[in-house]
Protein backbone atom coordinates (compact mmCIF):
# COMPACT_ATOMS: atom_id res chain seq x y z
CA UNK A 1 0.00 0.00 0.00
CA UNK A 2 2.62 2.62 0.66
CA UNK A 3 4.50 2.13 -2.65
CA UNK A 4 0.85 3.02 -4.74
CA UNK A 5 0.61 6.02 -1.71
CA UNK A 6 3.62 7.44 -2.75
CA UNK A 7 3.03 7.27 -6.47
CA UNK A 8 0.24 8.53 -6.21
CA UNK A 9 1.45 11.56 -4.10
CA UNK A 10 4.45 12.25 -5.87
CA UNK A 11 1.65 12.67 -9.23
CA UNK A 12 -0.53 14.82 -7.49
CA UNK A 13 2.85 17.04 -6.63
CA UNK A 14 4.28 16.78 -10.23
CA UNK A 15 1.69 16.97 -12.18
CA UNK A 16 0.90 14.84 -15.69
CA UNK A 17 4.19 16.54 -17.13
CA UNK A 18 6.55 14.98 -14.58
CA UNK A 19 8.67 17.32 -11.65
CA UNK A 20 11.56 18.07 -13.64
CA UNK A 21 12.58 19.97 -9.77
CA UNK A 22 13.78 17.85 -6.99
CA UNK A 23 12.69 20.51 -4.43
CA UNK A 24 8.94 19.94 -5.91
CA UNK A 25 9.27 15.72 -4.55
CA UNK A 26 6.97 14.73 -1.91
CA UNK A 27 8.86 12.12 0.66
CA UNK A 28 6.76 9.08 1.74
CA UNK A 29 6.15 10.67 5.54
CA UNK A 30 5.02 13.41 3.90
CA UNK A 31 2.73 11.84 1.33
CA UNK A 32 1.23 9.54 4.62
CA UNK A 33 1.00 12.79 7.16
CA UNK A 34 -1.06 14.74 4.42
CA UNK A 35 -3.68 12.10 4.52
CA UNK A 36 -6.33 12.44 6.89
CA UNK A 37 -7.34 9.82 9.47
CA UNK A 38 -10.28 8.32 9.72
CA UNK A 39 -11.54 5.79 11.55
CA UNK A 40 -14.98 3.82 12.34
CA UNK A 41 -15.77 1.37 15.08
CA UNK A 42 -17.45 -2.02 14.30
CA UNK A 43 -18.99 -3.78 17.16
CA UNK A 44 -19.88 -7.67 16.73
CA UNK A 45 -22.51 -9.26 18.69
CA UNK A 46 -22.31 -13.07 18.77
CA UNK A 47 -25.85 -15.26 18.95
CA UNK A 48 -28.89 -13.00 19.75
CA UNK A 49 -31.17 -16.28 20.51
CA UNK A 50 -34.27 -16.25 23.51
CA UNK A 51 -34.41 -19.71 25.23
CA UNK A 52 -38.21 -20.28 26.92
CA UNK A 53 -37.09 -18.71 30.13
CA UNK A 54 -36.19 -16.04 28.75
CA UNK A 55 -39.72 -15.35 27.10
CA UNK A 56 -41.38 -15.75 29.73
CA UNK A 57 -39.22 -13.03 31.73
CA UNK A 58 -40.18 -10.83 28.96
CA UNK A 59 -44.01 -11.09 29.52
CA UNK A 60 -45.37 -7.99 30.51
CA UNK A 61 -49.68 -8.42 30.65
CA UNK A 62 -49.96 -8.99 26.95
CA UNK A 63 -46.65 -7.60 25.51
CA UNK A 64 -43.20 -8.98 25.27
CA UNK A 65 -40.41 -6.69 26.03
CA UNK A 66 -36.96 -7.83 25.62
CA UNK A 67 -35.04 -4.15 26.17
CA UNK A 68 -33.62 -5.07 29.72
CA UNK A 69 -31.70 -7.71 27.68
CA UNK A 70 -29.39 -5.53 26.16
CA UNK A 71 -29.33 -2.44 28.66
CA UNK A 72 -25.71 -3.56 29.88
CA UNK A 73 -24.56 -3.41 26.23
CA UNK A 74 -26.20 -0.58 24.96
CA UNK A 75 -23.71 2.13 25.59
CA UNK A 76 -20.99 0.05 24.04
CA UNK A 77 -23.59 -0.07 20.83
CA UNK A 78 -24.42 3.86 21.12
CA UNK A 79 -20.50 4.22 20.88
CA UNK A 80 -20.35 2.70 17.88
CA UNK A 81 -20.70 3.70 14.59
CA UNK A 82 -22.17 0.27 12.98
CA UNK A 83 -23.48 -2.71 15.26
CA UNK A 84 -24.13 -6.34 13.80
CA UNK A 85 -25.74 -9.20 15.13
CA UNK A 86 -25.56 -12.78 14.31
CA UNK A 87 -29.66 -13.52 15.08
CA UNK A 88 -29.92 -17.34 16.35
CA UNK A 89 -33.48 -17.14 16.06
CA UNK A 90 -36.60 -16.98 13.80
CA UNK A 91 -38.87 -13.68 14.26
CA UNK A 92 -42.69 -14.18 14.41
CA UNK A 93 -45.77 -11.82 15.46
CA UNK A 94 -47.97 -14.35 16.96
CA UNK A 95 -47.56 -17.52 19.48
CA UNK A 96 -46.04 -19.69 19.63
CA UNK A 97 -42.87 -19.01 20.59
CA UNK A 98 -40.06 -21.76 21.16
CA UNK A 99 -36.82 -21.98 22.28
CA UNK A 100 -34.35 -24.78 22.17
CA UNK A 101 -34.17 -26.96 19.85
CA UNK A 102 -36.47 -24.66 17.29
CA UNK A 103 -36.06 -20.79 18.10
CA UNK A 104 -38.79 -18.69 17.60
CA UNK A 105 -39.20 -15.26 19.11
CA UNK A 106 -41.51 -12.34 19.16
CA UNK A 107 -41.33 -9.70 17.18
CA UNK A 108 -40.55 -7.34 20.07
CA UNK A 109 -36.70 -8.87 20.01
CA UNK A 110 -36.03 -6.77 16.85
CA UNK A 111 -37.72 -3.60 18.42
CA UNK A 112 -35.32 -4.46 21.52
CA UNK A 113 -32.13 -4.30 18.78
CA UNK A 114 -33.19 -1.35 16.87
CA UNK A 115 -33.70 0.85 20.39
CA UNK A 116 -29.99 -1.26 21.62
CA UNK A 117 -28.65 0.02 17.90
CA UNK A 118 -27.75 -2.50 16.49
CA UNK A 119 -27.65 -1.92 12.97
CA UNK A 120 -27.69 -5.24 11.20
CA UNK A 121 -28.04 -9.03 11.61
CA UNK A 122 -26.55 -11.91 9.78
CA UNK A 123 -28.62 -14.62 9.76
CA UNK A 124 -26.77 -17.52 8.04
CA UNK A 125 -26.81 -19.77 11.13
CA UNK A 126 -27.77 -23.02 12.19
CA UNK A 127 -31.41 -21.56 13.24
CA UNK A 128 -32.56 -19.65 9.97
CA UNK A 129 -34.99 -22.34 8.92
CA UNK A 130 -36.10 -23.50 12.44
CA UNK A 131 -39.55 -22.72 11.05
CA UNK A 132 -38.71 -23.32 7.36
CA UNK A 133 -39.45 -20.80 4.53
CA UNK A 134 -42.54 -19.32 6.48
CA UNK A 135 -40.11 -18.59 9.34
CA UNK A 136 -37.75 -17.15 7.32
CA UNK A 137 -39.51 -15.01 5.20
CA UNK A 138 -41.44 -13.44 8.70
CA UNK A 139 -38.21 -12.61 9.86
CA UNK A 140 -37.39 -10.90 7.01
CA UNK A 141 -40.51 -8.71 7.36
CA UNK A 142 -40.06 -8.24 10.35
CA UNK A 143 -36.74 -7.21 10.22
CA UNK A 144 -37.46 -4.71 7.45
CA UNK A 145 -39.97 -3.32 9.17
CA UNK A 146 -38.25 -1.93 11.73
CA UNK A 147 -35.27 -0.67 9.28
CA UNK A 148 -32.55 -3.31 10.68
CA UNK A 149 -30.27 -4.56 7.83
CA UNK A 150 -29.92 -8.17 6.81
CA UNK A 151 -27.55 -10.83 5.06
CA UNK A 152 -26.98 -14.12 5.08
CA UNK A 153 -30.36 -15.20 4.53
CA UNK A 154 -33.34 -14.13 1.85
CA UNK A 155 -36.51 -15.02 0.85
CA UNK A 156 -35.97 -15.99 -2.93
CA UNK A 157 -33.72 -15.94 -5.38
CA UNK A 158 -34.90 -12.19 -6.61
CA UNK A 159 -34.40 -11.22 -2.63
CA UNK A 160 -30.32 -12.94 -2.72
CA UNK A 161 -29.47 -10.73 -6.31
CA UNK A 162 -30.94 -7.60 -4.91
CA UNK A 163 -29.34 -7.67 -1.70
CA UNK A 164 -26.31 -9.80 -1.58
CA UNK A 165 -23.52 -8.74 -0.66
CA UNK A 166 -24.95 -6.11 2.40
CA UNK A 167 -23.66 -2.90 1.28
CA UNK A 168 -23.43 -0.90 4.62
CA UNK A 169 -22.09 3.12 4.34
CA UNK A 170 -20.76 4.85 7.41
Amino acid sequence: MRPLLVIFAFALACGSVGCGHRNMAVTEAEAVDSIPLRSIRIVFVGDVMVHTPQIGKAYIGNYYDFTQTFKYVKPIFEEADLVVANLETTLAEMPPYTGYPRFRSPATVADALKKADVDAVVMANNHTLDYGADGVRQTLQILNDRGIMHTGTFADSTDYIANNPLFIER
